[in-house]
């Protein structure tokens, strides 16, 4: 949230050894966090004015969700104080990133160490199996992207493509 978001809601004053004061316009509560920390502020408004909370974060909610290699989320903007559409968000940020993008194999969410990650991540996590991943969520996404590009498709004239055939050390040959 930007600073002058902030003080539209809470006027801040320096304390001591590198804190900083925040009293609410709204309820006249104190709070204190470290200077350039906002989350005790951000709980507060969370927590106690959610009013203001979603016409702050619905607005900036652009920034958070830009598409990156055409696979973005196919819905409108969330309110994130829904726990089951933030993991549903966890979820398919996993997928699209790790797995995807990063090429990373599908049993990496069922590994202990990875549970443990997001456990400290986000303490609500409830981990999902590569079963899950595997036919419901990747399949879905395949769907969307294969839409964009049918869609490109139909627009476009003229098409070049080019192949790459190689072969392994047994000569099988690879496309």
């Amino acid at each position: 949230m930007a600073g002058k978001n902030w003080k539209q809601y809470f006027d801040f004053s320096a304390i001591e050894k590198n804190r900083t004061n925040g009293l609410c316009k709204l309820c006249h509560r104190n709070y204190k966090d470290k200077s350039g920390v906002f989350s005790n502020f951000l709980k507060h408004l969370k927590r106690q004015h959610p009013l203001e909370y979603n016409r702050v974060f619905n607005s900036e909610y652009e920034y958070f969700t830009e598409d990156r290699n055409g696979i973005e989320d196919a819905h409108e903007p969330i309110d994130l104080t829904n726990i089951k559409e933030k993991e549903n968000r966890i979820i398919l940020s996993i997928t699209k990133n790790l797995i995807i993008r990063c090429n990373l194999p599908l049993n990496l969410v069922e590994k202990p160490a990875f549970r443990d990650f997001m456990k400290e991540c986000s303490l609500k996590y409830r981990p999902v199996s590569a079963k899950r991943l595997k036919h419901d969520i990747i399949p879905s996404l395949k769907s969307i992207v294969l839409t964009r590009i049918h869609e490109k498709l139909d627009t476009t004239d003229h098409v070049t493509l080019t192949v790459d055939i190689w072969s392994d050390r047994r000569c099988r040959s690879f496309i």
